[in-house]
């Protein structure tokens, strides 16, 4: 049974982030960029995509890319991933990306971010908007985005809208 449930904006605000797992690590993505959260239903593969494009699916009757992100960034899945699916609008095309796990959601007081800490790791710095301080975590804010606006990702919607005509 597939669930999801739609964010309404009216109940949320600029300070609360999604908690989520990647691997072994927490990241935050702001709560007005998601449009809803899902579980994963049948992904379909395409065949000559990117490594982290995990294919497509049908979500409530819109055909939707999806995208790996543990893979986009080079971060292997955590065994006991229940793999969700955070659903966002880029460029007219709903897209989603999957992640481990979502943990909560949390409230990141502006004076907690720090938008000038250099991070080296998996995830490029331009995906980035900031660096969180929650009690005794230090927690990357992803700009999801920022990350579905790369050129390489930007081909697959241009690819889908071509599918939408031909149907």
């Amino acid at each position: 049974m597939e669930q999801s449930f739609e964010l309404n904006e009216e109940h949320a605000h600029e300070n609360q982030y999604f908690l989520f797992s990647l691997g072994s690590d927490s990241y935050a993505v702001p709560l007005l960029s998601i449009r809803e959260v899902a579980e994963i239903a049948e992904i379909r593969q395409l065949p000559q995509t990117i490594d982290a494009c995990a294919g497509i699916m049908n979500l409530r009757g819109s055909i939707v890319i999806v995208i790996d992100i543990a893979k986009r960034f080079a971060i292997p899945h955590a065994k006991t991933a229940t793999k969700v699916l955070f659903v966002i609008e880029c460029h007219e095309q709903l897209i989603a990306t999957i992640v481990d796990q979502v943990l909560s959601v949390v409230e990141i007081p502006k004076e907690s971010i720090d938008h000038k800490t250099l991070i080296s790791g998996p995830i490029q710095a331009e995906f980035i908007l900031g660096v969180a301080r929650l009690s005794d975590k230090v927690i990357p804010l992803i700009g999801l985005k920022k990350v579905l606006e790369k050129e390489d990702l930007l081909d697959l919607t241009a690819r889908k809208k071509l599918l939408d005509k031909a149907s």
